[in-house]
């Protein structure tokens, strides 16, 4: 950082002080406001983007392939029984759903900024490599629901 741009930060610093000494109550308003604003647009963003018709802007495939993991989904009994997409790929409760989250920017980025060659390879590798696929949806994600024991079992720890 220059002179210059390190002096502009200093004074908007200078005037938000300045701000928040003369009029306390405002200030408290305004970041009540900013974080309820915040939360809200982060919590529907969350929300909207863990619907399958999102999941869908990337893997908008008609057919059996690579780029049709909704369509396939949609075709299978968990659709039906109202099984979405984190369910399976994301580890059960909050943490979970928020690491699924997180890690699914990568996702986002790559198909904003990467080749549509490098993204079926990386669709096409979930089929070619069982351990990888398992990686994406382990089993005990699936006996969360398919097994009591193994749903007692998860619940517990």
């Amino acid at each position: 950082m220059n002179h210059r741009e390190n002096c502009l930060i200093k004074k908007i610093i200078g005037r938000i002080r300045d701000f928040t000494r003369n009029r306390p109550k405002l200030s408290i308003v305004l970041v009540i406001t900013f974080v309820a604003i915040f939360t809200f647009i982060n919590v529907e963003a969350i929300y909207h983007t863990s619907k399958p018709n999102f999941c869908a802007l990337c893997h908008p495939g008609t057919g059996p392939g690579p780029l049709s993991q909704v369509y396939t989904w949609r075709q299978n009994v968990h659709a039906g029984a109202g099984v979405s997409c984190l369910d399976c790929h994301a580890d059960p409760g909050f943490f979970g759903y928020m690491q699924a989250k997180v890690l699914g920017l990568y996702d986002v980025y790559a198909e904003i900024f990467k080749t549509e060659e490098y993204k079926l390879a990386v669709l096409s590798r979930s089929i070619n490599n069982p351990s990888y696929s398992a990686k994406l949806v382990p089993s005990t994600r699936c006996l969360f629901c398919h097994t009591d024991s193994v749903n007692q079992q998860i619940r517990t720890t």
